[in-house]
C-alpha cells in the first residue's frame, strides 16, 4: 500500500508546474531565445536523420515544447 501511495504522490508532484518569476535583461532574453532556436534547428536536423516514427513523434513533441518556450521568452522582450 505504501508503494501505491508513493507512486500517486510522485505523479501528483510531476503534474504540478511551478511558475518562477525572474527578471532578465533584453540581451539575456535574446541569448536565451537564440539558444532555444538553435535547439529547434537541431531537432529538425535530428528528425531528418532518424527514420523511426516513434522518435519522430518524440521529436515533434520536443519541437512543440521548444516553440512554446521561445514564445514565452520573446513575450518578455
Amino acid at each position: 500500500m505504501k508503494a501505491k501511495e508513493t507512486k500517486e504522490t510522485n505523479q501528483s508532484n510531476t503534474e504540478q508546474t511551478a511558475a518562477i518569476s525572474m527578471e532578465f535583461t533584453e540581451e539575456e532574453l535574446e541569448t536565451l531565445s537564440s539558444g532555444i532556436l538553435s535547439l529547434i534547428e537541431k531537432t529538425i536536423q535530428a528528425r531528418a536523420l532518424i527514420p523511426d516514427m516513434r522518435v519522430h513523434m518524440m521529436l515533434d513533441q520536443y519541437y512543440t515544447e521548444l516553440q512554446a518556450l521561445n514564445k514565452k521568452v520573446c513575450r518578455c522582450m
